[in-house]
């Protein structure tokens, strides 16, 4: 048995609104189920519409802005759905491209796939699709009759018509007495910017195009293409330099540590480490030795200054790490 119209008008209704149907029992706010409906990346459209509609001339391209392509007004032809007439008349009605869109549109995708000559709207899957009045009124479609000449179609006329403006089918519900006034063509306004699915690629290609790799300090290696390898230059390229205490020596005189180099960690306390009898020392300025409050300080890449007497026999180990 076929679902009667409350089923019909029900499942519709809560479809749109995001409730599934469960029961004709059910009004729209019994239901507790959600639902909503699917889409594909590529039928949904990636790119800012304009809010105004331009000049309404024909073949005219409009930009959002960020001076992108977006909509062109195209006058639509409009052929007879086969198979949806009734003894009232004919229903149902197709769009398709003109004939001659290629030769007179300035649509950079004019020839190319589905922006062909003559190309039906509802064929493509949503590639093609027109821009509805939800996003600004002036996308209101015009559609127009040739009898006894050009002939708006108001949108209250009599025939009660509708325009689906993903598929670009058009219906009238009462068709008119005069088949002669039954739609010939329709100004409407194709989207020609990129889909939801080209926006994200483009995204993300430019988002991670890396285009070279070069090494930073204490690094090696990199490159421009392919697989790049960096290498740590000096992993743990420290100099540690023991040396032992010969004779007794006073505080505040220079004291040289053989074969190091403080330079190397720029006499930076964080990069230069000293030790006596492995105890670490704390470093300062000249004043602070003599003031008492630092351990040692650096007298030239060599030698330091201890703020105390050292006694023979004690071990100095100085630890440099490079800057």
């Amino acid at each position: 048995m076929p679902l009667n119209d409350t089923s019909k008008t029900l499942i519709s209704i809560k479809k749109l609104v995001g409730k599934a149907h469960t029961s004709n029992d059910k009004a729209v706010a019994n239901e507790s189920l959600p639902t909503n409906i699917t889409m594909a990346s590529n039928t949904i459209v990636g790119q800012s519409i304009p809010s105004t509609t331009g000049s309404n001339a024909q073949y005219e391209i409009l930009q959002n802005s960020d001076s992108e392509n977006i909509a062109e007004l195209v006058r639509f032809d409009v052929t007879f759905i086969p198979g949806s007439d009734s003894g009232a008349g004919r229903h149902g009605f197709e769009l398709k491209l003109p004939a001659n869109y290629e030769s007179n549109s300035s649509n950079s995708k004019s020839g190319t796939y589905p922006f062909k000559n003559g190309q039906s709207i509802n064929i493509t899957s949503g590639s093609l699709q027109l821009i509805p009045p939800s996003f600004s009124p002036g996308y209101e479609a015009k559609p127009y009759h040739t009898s006894g000449g050009t002939t708006q179609i108001p949108v209250l006329d009599a025939r009660d018509w509708n325009l689906d403006y993903f598929n670009g089918v058009f219906f009238q519900q009462d068709p008119p007495a005069s088949s002669a006034q039954n739609p010939a063509y329709v100004d409407a306004f194709l989207y020609i910017g990129k889909m939801l699915n080209e926006v994200v690629a483009a995204g993300s290609s430019d988002a991670g195009d890396i285009t070279a790799v070069t090494a930073g300090t204490g690094l090696t290696g990199g490159g421009t293409s392919g697989a790049v390898t960096l290498n740590v230059a000096r992993p743990f390229s420290r100099s540690k330099l023991i040396q032992k205490v010969l004779v007794q020596q006073d505080a505040n005189t220079i004291f040289t540590i053989t074969g190091s180099d403080i330079s190397v960690g720029r006499y930076n306390p964080n990069y230069v480490d000293l030790f006596l009898n492995g105890q670490l020392l704390q470093s300062g300025s000249t004043s602070d030795v003599i003031s008492g409050d630092a351990d040692y300080t650096v007298a030239s890449t060599s030698s330091v200054k201890f703020s105390f007497d050292i006694e023979s026999d004690d071990n100095v180990t100085l630890i440099v790490f490079p800057s």
